[in-house]
């Protein structure tokens, strides 16, 4: 026993020291190992959620009320901008103008009755309206002045027709063409185009049967319609040809046609005019979705709408889309359905209309609270 006290005793100790050594910095070295990795997660997901900013509020027109049934009368119908500058809306009845510099009004037209359609051209500065009488007019936004209003035995006198019975109105926001959607039980050309004097037929285009939305390219070039529970239509009018078809279309008269009240329909449909659409499926008071479809490619991206009754907006160009509806609060999110910015209880209601400026730094919304608001994405 007393050999371990000599050369190797004193040789072992120095290797066991070693290996402890050794242990203790591989140990360390785990650690911090797992610190990072750690460190690394938690940075990532506060990096994900600092990237979604807060919309902030830059003015609001009139005063927020929150029951409903006080608040009814007075509820925003429609919004729009006329230009960066200007903006046009609905409520009680009158068609109100007025300067986002100077938060005045520009000038009002009372007692326009209810409005069934509303369409503004940007490039020509005006707004159409269809009342729910089919009295179809044009308004000059810079005056302030109804240069067209016509029931619809004028209409049909304009449009070379016996009858017609105007269910969507759109404006071409390029130079102010007029389209007109005629009622009616089955598919054909059944869709009028008249010149910015609102004197003169252009053409015709074929349209589904009981056409819901409407909408014209920022081109003039196209024409978007959401029919039925689900048709989904975009023509090219130059060569008077579909570009894109999805849904049953209805090919004669079938009789009466009803859905499911608050079953799922398609609300809205955006086109840039190339292969992109932009869609939304509403369901109802429940959550809808929204699909980013490339007809070249026939890829369809889709994510949560998060809301019902969805209303929304598209910015293609910075690829782009604000939605909004029951849930009364506003989100932009880009393409993939990754969220960019959001407010939550933009309004004390549901919300109406939704829009990206012209410039796309702002978003306008209207709701069932009287209100209207402006809200910055800077």
């Amino acid at each position: 026993m007393a050999s371990f006290s000599g050369i190797a005793d004193s040789r072992n100790f120095w290797l066991l020291n070693l290996l402890l050594g050794l242990c203790l910095i591989l140990s360390i070295a785990g650690c911090d190992s797992d610190y990072a990795k750690s460190s690394v997660v938690a940075n990532e997901g506060r990096l994900g959620s600092s990237t979604v900013s807060e919309l902030s509020l830059l003015f609001r027109l009139g005063k927020p009320v929150s029951d409903r049934e006080v608040a009814w009368d007075g509820r925003i119908e429609y919004a729009s901008w006329v230009d960066d500058e200007s903006i046009v809306y609905l409520s009680r009845g009158n068609v109100t103008c007025i300067s986002t510099k100077e938060r005045r009004v520009q000038w009002v037209i009372r007692d326009v009755g209810k409005i069934k359609d509303w369409s503004v051209s940007r490039g020509a500065k005006r707004l159409a309206i269809l009342t729910d009488n089919f009295v179809t007019s044009v308004i000059d936004c810079g005056r302030g002045k109804v240069v067209f209003s016509v029931d619809s035995n004028r209409l049909a006198q304009v449009l070379k027709l016996d009858y017609v019975t105007p269910t969507r109105i759109a404006i071409s926001p390029t130079d102010g063409r007029l389209f007109v959607c005629s009622y009616s039980e089955h598919f054909g050309r059944n869709g009028y185009i008249v010149d910015p004097s609102c004197t003169t037929l252009i053409s015709t285009f074929a349209v589904d049967a009981a056409p819901r939305k409407l909408l014209v390219s920022q081109s003039g070039r196209r024409v978007a319609v959401v029919a039925g529970e689900d048709v989904l239509c975009v023509t090219d009018l130059n060569e008077d040809r579909e570009v894109f078809f999805q849904g049953s279309r209805v090919r004669e008269n079938s009789g009466a046609r009803s859905r499911s009240i608050d079953s799922p329909f398609f609300s809205h449909l955006r086109d840039n005019d190339g292969d992109e659409l932009v869609y939304s499926l509403d369901n109802s008071w429940g959550t809808g979705e929204v699909f980013i479809h490339n007809i070249a490619t026939k890829k369809i991206q889709t994510f949560d709408g998060r809301n019902g009754h969805i209303e929304l907006d598209v910015s293609f160009a910075n690829r782009r889309v604000v939605l909004t509806g029951t849930s009364a609060d506003l989100t932009v999110l880009d393409f993939v359905g990754n969220v960019i910015a959001e407010k939550k209880n933009a309004a004390m209601d549901r919300i109406t209309s939704v829009e990206f400026s012209p410039s796309e730094d702002r978003i306008l919304i209207g709701s069932w609270d009287n209100t209207l608001a402006v809200f910055s994405m800077r």
